[in-house]
């Protein structure tokens, strides 16, 4: 049972070293987008917002900060 922990955490560490910095960004926003819409939807509402897409986001981050 330990060497398969071992294995698992080892497993866990080599995948997140092999994302990049974009990669673990993108991810991290589509999981923030994916909560905000669940949590919208589960109030009923009928006025969830636009779902924006990360290169979407970045585009207009980019236009703000003048980059």
């Amino acid at each position: 049972m330990k060497i398969i922990k071992i294995i698992l955490l080892s497993g866990l560490v080599i995948s997140t070293l092999a994302c990049s910095t974009e990669s673990l960004k993108r991810i991290s926003y589509e999981t923030l987008q994916n909560i905000s819409v669940r949590k919208c939807e589960q109030n009923l509402s009928s006025k969830c917002p636009k779902r924006e897409g990360y290169d979407d986001y970045q585009r207009r981050r980019k236009e703000v900060n003048g980059s």
